[in-house]
Formats: C-alpha cells, sequence, structure tokens
C-alpha cells in the first residue's frame, strides 16, 4: 500500500515565458490597438483569403481583447 505525501509529488514546473516572445506580443498588440482606435474602417482577413470589413461591435470587442493582451504582455513596460 504505497501513499505519496504532498511533498513526494513535484508538479512540473512552468518555464518562464521567452522574453522575445513577449516583446514581440506586446509590440503586436499595442499596434493592433492603435489601428482599432483610428477612426478608419477596419478590413480583417478570413481563413479563406476574403476580406470582411468589421462592424463597431466587432470593434470595441477587439479593442477590449488587445487592451487585455496588452495588459498580460506589456507589464514591465511601465
Amino acid at each position: 500500500q504505497a501513499q505519496e505525501s504532498a511533498e513526494d509529488v513535484q508538479m512540473p514546473r512552468q518555464a518562464a515565458p521567452d522574453p522575445e516572445l513577449v516583446a514581440a506580443r506586446c509590440a503586436q498588440a499595442r499596434e493592433n490597438l492603435v489601428w482599432l482606435q483610428s477612426n478608419r474602417r477596419i478590413i480583417i482577413e478570413n481563413d479563406d483569403g476574403s476580406e470582411t470589413f468589421i462592424d463597431a461591435d466587432e470593434q470595441q470587442r477587439l479593442i477590449q481583447e488587445n487592451q487585455a493582451l496588452i495588459d498580460e504582455w506589456c507589464q514591465d513596460d511601465g
């Protein structure tokens, strides 16, 4: 009857994210946010290669999504 205590079970360590990847994702999210907040109509490319204009609701959703990415990936930028 083998019982393992909590100390005997090692959880896998999470590797720290690559700083270059973090910086790239941060920069991309910031660039996306600038475009989304501009007064231009935004076109997105679909998976099939076609293009679609996004409406105001979708634009607002993407702004919020990119702001969340900035909050996550740009923490060390001040």
